[in-house]
């Protein structure tokens, strides 16, 4: 699927929040449009950006470069990101929703964690192939130490996360330190929220504005 953004004026919450929703799997124009609005709110003076994610998953390296943003923007500008579970994360978005300083979920809220996996689009050489097999273990250390760092998960458990399907309530996330509480989002009045939803058919093209309905 490509994206469509449905997005409002923007308008800023209480204490210069703004609010972004991705509801659409985490692939390349999903994420030069989460950095595009990010830099709109940060723009209008945002201090702290929530992010609704309801996600199957998707492309990891697209998802390290939206958790690699959020850390920079973070450790340079101090802004805070608030991730919520909108309903069920999957995949490379857990690892989108562990990149937020304070994580909820809501009550019904759903995880699935499972072992990244090679997508070939034609045959591999042996040296594409142990390239490939090279970058699956760095990109399996990286979530390793993603999950450990901002978990209360052990080095063994976390393991089990990125080596077979393991699917996480809201309750069990709660307990594992992958939130801090459940919680029902409810969009203050007056603000606005940038929308990115998926669009079947239209994969790789770039995210398009539309007017508010």
């Amino acid at each position: 699927p490509g994206t469509t953004q449905v997005e409002a004026t923007p308008r800023l919450g209480p204490n210069r929040t703004g609010y972004i929703a991705i509801q659409a799997p985490i692939f390349n124009a999903v994420r030069d449009a989460f950095i595009g609005n990010v830099n709109k709110l940060l723009a209008l003076g945002a201090t702290e950006i929530q992010v609704l994610i309801t996600s199957p998953g998707g492309v990891v390296t697209a998802a390290q470069d939206m958790i690699a943003f959020m850390d920079t923007l973070h450790a340079t500008r101090g802004t805070t990101f608030t991730t919520h579970n909108a309903g069920i994360v999957a995949s490379a978005a857990c690892y989108v929703f562990l990149a937020g300083q304070r994580r909820l979920s809501v009550p019904r809220g759903q995880f699935l964690f499972h072992e990244a996996s090679m997508v070939s689009n034609g045959s591999f050489s042996s040296t594409a192939l142990e390239d490939a097999n090279t970058n699956m273990q760095r990109i399996e250390r990286s979530f390793l130490a993603m999950l450990t760092a901002r978990t209360r998960l052990t080095e063994a458990e976390a393991s089990s996360f990125i080596r077979r399907t393991v699917i996480v309530s809201a309750d069990e996330a709660r307990r594992d330190g992958i939130t801090q509480g459940t919680a029902e989002f409810a969009l203050p009045p007056g603000a606005t929220i940038f929308g990115i939803r998926a669009v079947p058919g239209k994969q790789g093209q770039p995210a398009r504005t539309e007017p508010p309905a």
